[in-house]
């Protein structure tokens, strides 16, 4: 497992190279080229490290976060986090994709694992600084993340910024989901040689999404803001469609566009949210995995490419630096595993476990899932499960 992640972010460097991101050897720091140990020292210095999410996945998710499993339109089975099948999933309880009817399988799947970091180049999962002394130089002109003095979530200010890099979970394919074949394929994506991302100016993130500027305005934006928070974290049914529709909102979060690093936020579990989500409208212009729609009745065959992401489609579990899982005794009294190096975080943190729901729709306020989850000292990096609705034709 380790020679192919390594062999991954070789891959990826080589990718930044081919984009315009390498630089000189000049630029890279002589004690870097010297010493085979230094990007190792940066990284412990300014990177988390998670580890043991990345071996142990199903440790720090619900598992029953999959359901409801829907069978041919019907749906069987409630999560605890109480997150339903989409407004729009799968209403015809047959299909035919090949030769045979057959029947559709709706459900929710680890599609997946998210971080988002204050150093460009950090990867806690791995435990690895992508792409090694490339990243020491990359440093220096590319923004470090750190959070906001300000109290606006609207996001698209400069006073926050983070990396964020994804990573295709296997987890469908190990349990032996039966929607794990209509689930889109892309290992790895990172926003870390984007220049949409990393763009400095109000006019370069725009690219990716030039209609929003003529949907958004500021007079009525409060009032779509509201309106969107309000969706987002009640996230009936009836409210899921308005939702999708306002594609530029992320709920409670801030503004999903523009599509880049830059927010405006001092509450980190927010912050990291917000950007978490914009990956994914990042992605979706980018040709990665946001581009594909595998929800409703034109999905069972396959992903289907759509304009934006369907935000009632996904659902976010945070792992670290603290778990959404949050198992309670039946005093109340939060339950922690001693021999996790998360737990011992936690038990100085209870409230972590106390307000956990195991997944939080899009753009949920983070009053009802994050209370207790303040990393209070750096490195703030977060990671987050993205769990995506497959239907899927059997």
């Amino acid at each position: 497992m380790l020679t192919l992640i390594k062999r991954a972010l070789k891959t990826a460097a080589l990718t930044a190279c081919m984009l315009g991101a390498a630089v000189s050897v000049a630029q890279v720091p002589e004690s870097s080229l010297l010493n085979p140990n230094a990007s190792e020292t940066m990284s412990a210095k300014l990177c988390s490290n998670a580890t043991d999410v990345m071996a142990n996945p199903l440790n720090y998710i619900c598992v029953d976060s999959m359901f409801p499993i829907r069978i041919a339109s019907v749906d069987a089975g409630e999560a605890t986090d109480k997150i339903g099948s989409p407004w729009n999933a799968h209403k015809n309880p047959m299909c035919q994709c090949g030769m045979f009817p057959s029947y559709p399988i709706g459900m929710w799947v680890p599609d997946r694992m998210i971080e988002a970091v204050e150093q460009p180049g950090c990867s806690p999962l791995t435990g690895l600084n992508l792409a090694s002394a490339l990243t020491v130089a990359l440093s220096k002109t590319l923004p470090k993340g750190r959070e906001s003095t300000t109290a606006d979530a609207g996001g698209g200010s400069e006073a926050g910024f983070r990396h964020v890099n994804t990573w295709q979970s296997m987890l469908p394919q190990i349990l032996g989901l039966p929607v794990a074949k209509c689930q889109p394929t892309m290992p790895f994506e990172t926003t870390l040689i984007s220049p949409m991302w990393n763009a400095n100016d109000p006019v370069t993130p725009n690219l990716l999404f030039p209609e929003w500027n003529l949907i958004y305005t500021q007079v009525i934006g409060f009032v779509k803001s509201t309106l969107s928070c309000v969706n987002a974290t009640l996230n009936t049914k009836a409210q899921q469609p308005i939702e999708d529709a306002m594609y530029w909102q992320l709920g409670c979060w801030g503004k999903s566009l523009p599509a880049n690093g830059r927010y405006a936020d001092n509450d980190p579990v927010r912050g990291s949210s917000l950007v978490a989500a914009r990956s994914l409208f990042h992605s979706a212009r980018t040709g990665g995995n946001g581009l594909f729609l595998t929800v409703g009745d034109a999905a069972v065959c396959g992903p289907v490419p759509a304009p934006f992401p369907q935000k009632s489609g996904f659902k976010h579990s945070m792992m670290f630096p603290f778990t959404e899982k949050g198992p309670l005794d039946t005093s109340g009294r939060a339950q922690f595993d001693i021999k996790s190096p998360l737990s011992q975080i936690q038990e100085l943190n209870p409230l972590a476990a106390v307000f956990s729901s195991c997944a939080h729709s899009i753009g949920s306020s983070h009053w009802r899932w994050g209370m207790g989850k303040h990393k209070a000292v750096t490195p703030r990096d977060y990671v987050y499960m993205q769990w995506r609705w497959i239907d899927c034709c059997q």
